[in-house]
């Protein structure tokens, strides 16, 4: 049955956190990327990065972008952003980092208040289209 549907490819990079839990960075289907949750975690000591919102969001998109790269792509090419706040009291910073990143035609985007995990405050997730013949 597997034979009727489009292959999907796993990513993997090393310049973003690879965790030991039972999860992909990526996957490739349909010339799409769908990415995992990216939290600003340093990607070598999979530890948060600091403890204020602006260092760990700049991270975090970092670290969604190398994710991107490996799959061929860019944040240039997002087509949804989904980003998970630990306090809602962080947006403003938010909008501001995401501005810098996201300069014109920024994708769409959702963002959650939401418990995450311990020293977290941020986490993004989005889904990116390949080029064309990627």
């Amino acid at each position: 049955m597997s034979g009727l549907f489009p292959a999907r490819h796993i990513v993997l990079t090393h310049d973003a956190p690879v965790v030991s839990a039972p999860i992909s960075q990526g996957v490739v289907h349909n010339g799409v990327l769908y990415t995992g949750g990216q939290a600003g975690l340093d990607p070598t000591t999979c530890k948060p990065v600091a403890e204020d919102f602006e260092s760990q969001a700049r991270q975090a998109l970092q670290n969604l972008d190398a994710v991107a790269r490996a799959a061929g792509t860019s944040l240039d090419m997002a087509l949804k952003v989904t980003v998970y706040l630990a306090r809602m009291e962080d947006y403003p910073a938010l909008n501001a980092i995401y501005a810098r990143v996201f300069r014109s035609e920024p994708p769409a985007r959702k963002v959650i208040e939401t418990r995450l995990l311990a020293g977290l405050l941020v986490e993004f997730d989005a889904i990116i289209a390949l080029p064309a013949g990627g």
